[in-house]
């Protein structure tokens, strides 16, 4: 498993810095949608999950308090692979991307695979993610339904503003693509109809950035870039 996941980061430093930006397609306003990391990977990466669920699915403890089914890549071996892939690649792709930002520095990982199906997580409600920008790439197919609904960054108070259809942004989950977001974009996910759909998921966070979220929070005031107000 390590020899894996160290060449295949190794053979991914390899490659030039603007492939993976140009491997990406604008879905709105800093949301991102592309290719980098191939069949290969997501399948191997699935491989795990399940050898790993095999043994000690009673005993998996929760990543996050939305999903019951997930499991943490430090619990599956490959916590590394993420941070460094995360901090040496997925960085520069992402200031390069969301060009209305001003720097982004990742201060740290918090990296889970999702699990969704008839035995695990059926669906997300509307939430915010503990991030300034979520990673999320899907890693199988053979399912329907289960889609990414964005409805627009927003600021604490603002969370439970109506949702507008009009400002709502469908993803389909592909297996092998990768769906770049702000933390702050409110999302959810619709109900999985049939099959199983793994997802790696990585919450990218910036001190500075959460400080000014709880800031905001704790005096009800709103931030500059939210787009719900």
């Amino acid at each position: 498993m390590k020899d894996f996941y160290s060449t295949y980061l190794t053979s991914l430093m390899q490659r030039e810095g603007n492939f993976f930006s140009r491997s990406f397609q604008s879905k709105g306003e800093n949301i991102f949608h592309g290719e980098i990391l191939d069949s290969e990977f997501c399948d191997y990466t699935v491989k795990l999950v399940k050898e790993h669920i095999y043994n000690i699915d009673k005993f998996v403890n929760p990543t996050n308090s939305m999903h019951s089914s997930a499991v943490s890549t430090q619990e599956l071996g490959i916590k590394n692979f993420v941070d460094t892939f995360a901090k040496d690649i997925l960085e520069d792709v992402v200031n390069s991307l969301f060009l209305n930002r001003s720097k982004i520095i990742f201060d740290s990982i918090h990296s889970y695979i999702v699990r969704y199906g008839a035995k695990y997580d059926r669906e997300l409600g509307l939430h915010v993610d503990d991030s300034i920008v979520t990673m999320n790439l899907c890693l199988n197919d053979g399912f329907s339904g289960s889609d990414l609904i964005l409805n627009g960054t927003t600021c604490p108070i603002h969370m439970d503003t109506a949702i507008i259809n009009n400002q709502e942004i469908c993803i389909k989950q592909k297996k092998g693509f990768m769906i770049l977001h702000a933390g702050k974009n409110r999302h959810y996910v619709t109900p999985i109809e049939s099959g199983e759909r793994y997802n790696l998921i990585a919450w990218c966070q910036n001190n500075d950035e959460k400080n000014k979220w709880f800031e905001a929070l704790n005096n009800n005031h709103c931030l500059d870039y939210c787009e719900i107000s």
